[in-house]
């Protein structure tokens, strides 16, 4: 009875602080959860998918595959996981004993302050990006399900077309951008039209350029969404450096640092992790239960490296914050999103055949992104691209089952006990102990420890073979601009000599058919003469259709036009652009209207008759420039004409 009694107590003493350990505990599995879905790439038991040829169905960020960093991740070594606490243990001694040293640690955090602010604005625009990319998904949908039809956008019409219809009825298509039982509010005309707009400017994709002569050229495809994002990252940091640290701005820095984390490291391996999460076991019990340097750190340092949570008053005046380390959501976190990648595998490594002796892979098809359409769109109706995301996730269950677990049993021995406790003691033996005890069961014990994540998609790649043959090709071509550009003024004192040849030819040429004339005049004085039709026959037959000298000057002023335009580009060291998405083409639009009867027939008569009437004003004034005419003002005389470029 009298441990029942301690129980009751202690019940009693914890329901106050429910709402704080609620708060945490979904805190700590958050960055956890988005972390590891971000981190997902082609495993190597899948094949490579093809290029998908879009249409006016398809949206460019259909699927938010995570390309080019995304695929790039940190590798850890064993070696790695061996050194990482000893070089953490150093460095949270060395702070303790900067803070012992100055007494006041102001000037630290204002130094650490800045150095988080530059890591907070790089990690925290990667996660704005992608929670925005979530939250645009969900208010606008390329395809949703009503009524067990499903319904996809046609970005080009401004509507959405139910699949697999061909009927040209009003029922095939809906102009309403709003998805699933939001079809059914009244939306005006021009409120829809605004809303289409929006869409197509949050989808719109650009591309910026930017290039330095014989050193760097980049192409990086950006959005409005990328914009929006590093807005709002600077802006936090901003709030959170210079104006004011409140807990909320705090966690929401924490939250881009685990998830940038657990998106860009990886174990690599299962033993590897272990061999982490084992060493980093010893290192949290003995820096928070035999010191007092983890508590004076994460106390005195007033930087983003922890969660906080308010606690309520109570009558015995407890309040203040509660704390969790980004080390207790991180360590364990790349654990799980390593078991997710493990659970990809799995499931494309089942769906492989071996066809003659030969292992044939199960073509990947993208799993992450479109969380809106996975949420409007049901299991019944859903087409191969959503299915594909919904693959079996047994490990990454259980380790998240399990994480819950170790961090309630902390929150229960840290309220009993009344002191701080070293998180990884219960985290690290419930994660590890979930995981391998699941493969244990499920025998996959050995595809576990044989599991290693191919080590060309998580460590940067070098530059590949056709980046290099590009490189090369582009140096090549920069070298043939300089000789140009070097030549340059040979060809023009060549064009000068051409043209002074041509005009002694000429002039001999002048003289020889005058020496002929007078020869000809001679001989007619002396004999018969001709008749006029022959001698003019003659004459206009001895006339030249293009002379050498007009063929070489053509020739020249060619080259002197190309070498300038070499050296123009040569000038151009540095340049930077930014290229727009092309709109709709008008062929492509009259196309598929034409497509529905009536409405096809009159927008293509209405661009016809629009193309007809820019044909007659073209020719009107093709007519107004032959007869002087310049501008609507009237007209002009030919001696005070204006040239026109």
């Amino acid at each position: 009875m009298e441990w029942a009694g301690r129980v009751a107590y202690e019940a009693a003493r914890l329901l106050p602080f429910l709402p704080t350990h609620l708060h945490l505990l979904a805190s700590a599995l958050f960055p956890i959860y988005t972390g590891a879905h971000a981190s997902l790439s082609i495993p190597s038991s899948a094949a490579s998918p093809s290029k998908k040829k879009h249409d006016a169905h398809d949206d460019d960020s259909m699927d938010e595959e995570p390309k080019g960093d995304g695929d790039i991740r940190e590798a850890l070594t064993p070696k790695d996981a061996i050194l990482f606490p000893l070089l953490a243990g150093l460095t949270l001694s060395l702070l303790y004993l900067i803070i012992k040293w100055l007494e006041d640690p102001s000037l630290l955090n204002k130094i650490l302050g800045y150095y988080f602010s530059l890591v907070g604005v790089v990690y925290g625009t990667k996660f704005y990006k992608d929670a925005f990319t979530v939250l645009r998904s969900f208010f606008l949908p390329n395809q949703y399900e009503q009524s067990g039809r499903l319904w996809r956008i046609n970005r080009l019409k401004h509507q959405y077309d139910r699949v697999n219809d061909i009927s040209d009825s009003e029922q095939a298509y809906r102009k309403s951008p709003l998805p699933g039982q939001l079809q059914r509010l009244p939306t005006p005309t021009k409120v829809a039209d605004w809303v289409w707009r929006i869409r197509g400017l949050l989808y719109a994709k650009c591309s910026l350029n930017f290039h330095i002569h014989k050193l760097l050229s980049v192409k990086i495809p950006v959005d409005i969404l990328d914009a929006l994002a590093i807005s709002t990252s600077l802006a936090v940091v901003g709030y959170y450096t210079f104006l004011h640290k409140p807990w909320y701005i705090a966690n929401l820095l924490g939250f881009a640092f685990c998830y940038g984390a657990m998106r860009y490291m990886s174990p690599t391996t299962f033993w590897t992790g272990t061999l982490l999460s084992g060493a980093l076991f010893f290192y949290d019990i003995y820096f928070v239960f035999f010191t007092p340097i983890m508590i004076t750190v994460a106390t005195k340092l007033d930087v983003p490296i922890k969660l906080l949570f308010p606690r309520p008053s109570t009558e015995r005046g407890v309040g203040g914050l509660s704390m969790l380390g980004l080390g207790d959501i991180v360590i364990p976190g790349i654990i799980i999103a390593h078991a997710l990648r493990f659970d990809l595998y799995l499931h494309y490594l089942k769906q492989s055949k071996t066809v003659e002796g030969k292992l044939e892979k199960a073509t990947y098809l993208p799993v992450c992104g479109a969380w809106g359409e996975r949420f409007w769109v049901g299991r019944s109706v859903a087409g191969p691209d959503l299915r594909a995301k919904a693959f079996p996730k047994t490990y990454f269950r259980a380790g998240l089952a399990s994480y819950s677990v170790g961090m309630i049993v902390t929150i229960l021995v840290m309220q009993i006990s009344g002191h701080g406790q070293p998180a990884l003691l219960y985290l690290v033996p419930a994660v590890l102990g979930a995981l391998w005890g699941t493969a244990a069961v499920r025998g996959d014990l050995y595809q576990m420890w044989n599991y290693a994540e191919d080590q060309e998609a998580t460590k940067p790649k070098g530059p590949s073979k056709q980046r290099k043959e590009k490189s090369r090709a582009n140096a090549e071509e920069e070298k043939e601009a300089e000789n140009l550009l070097n030549s340059s003024e040979n060809i023009a004192a060549g064009l000068g000599s051409s043209v002074a040849g041509a005009e002694s030819e000429e002039l001999a040429t002048t003289s020889m058919e005058e020496a002929d004339e007078n020869s000809e005049t001679e001989g007619d004085s002396q004999t018969s003469s001709e008749p006029d039709s022959k001698s003019g026959s003659d004459i206009g037959s001895a006339t030249p259709s293009s002379s050498p000298s007009e063929q070489t000057e053509e020739s020249v002023s060619t080259q002197c036009k190309q070498s300038k335009d070499k050296e123009q580009d040569c000038r151009h060291l540095i340049w930077f652009s930014i290229d727009f998405p092309p709109s709709p083409p008008v062929s492509a639009i009259g196309k598929e209207e034409s497509t529905r009867p009536g409405v096809g027939a009159q927008s293509l008569a209405i661009l016809s008759s629009d193309n007809v009437e820019n044909r007659d004003v073209e020719k009107k004034g093709t007519e107004k420039l032959t007869n002087g005419t310049v501008g609507p003002k009237g007209d002009e005389p030919p001696g005070k004409r204006r040239r026109v470029a």
